[in-house]
Order: structure tokens, then C-alpha cells, then sequence
């Protein structure tokens, strides 16, 4: 882009909010979002606060993976049903913050 007299002119773009977030979560809590990518064949950039898993196909047994990837990862017993407890990515995140 160029100014009125023809030299150039700097643009900023500045950080969404969703990504400053993501360089600023856990590693627990960013190795999560990659399983729970990886496993429903989602974009990792997809997978904001609001999403509910059941939209990216997490059900029963999808959850009974994710929950002994992560009980493997993490070293955690986790409950299938932890999915059902926190519906949202956010509602997981802050679980996996408080508690992992």
C-alpha cells in the first residue's frame, strides 16, 4: 500500500485473540488439542473454544479413544465421559488446566 506522496506504507495485522491464547496455553493443554485434531481429522486452527465435540464427531466411542490417548499421554485416568462433563474445546481446557 502506498500514501498519498507515493512511498510505502506499513500495515499491521494484529494477533487474534485465539492465537495469542494458543502460544500462551500448557503444553498439556496444546498435545491435547493435537490428539483431539488429529483423531477427528480436524484442523487444529478449527478447534475453537465454542466448538462442542459432538460437531467434530467426538460420540462414545470416539470418546473411549480420546480418553485412553490421553490417560496413556498424560499419565491421568481419565473417564470416558469426561467429554459429556466438558461438551466445549474450552470447557476442556480449563479441566485440563485445573486439573492436570
Amino acid at each position: 500500500m502506498d500514501s498519498s506522496d507515493g512511498s510505502p506504507v506499513a500495515t499491521l495485522t494484529l494477533p487474534t485473540l485465539e492465537s495469542v491464547a494458543a502460544r500462551t496455553e500448557s503444553p498439556i493443554v496444546h498435545r491435547a488439542m493435537a490428539f483431539i485434531a488429529a483423531e477427528t481429522a480436524t484442523e487444529l486452527t478449527e478447534l475453537s473454544g465454542e466448538t462442542a465435540f459432538s460437531s467434530i464427531g467426538v460420540d462414545s466411542l470416539l470418546s473411549l479413544v480420546l480418553a485412553e490417548k490421553f490417560t496413556a499421554e498424560f499419565r491421568l485416568n481419565l473417564r470416558s465421559s469426561l467429554f459429556l462433563d466438558c461438551p466445549t474445546i474450552s470447557d476442556l481446557k480449563a479441566w485440563l488446566v485445573d486439573y492436570c
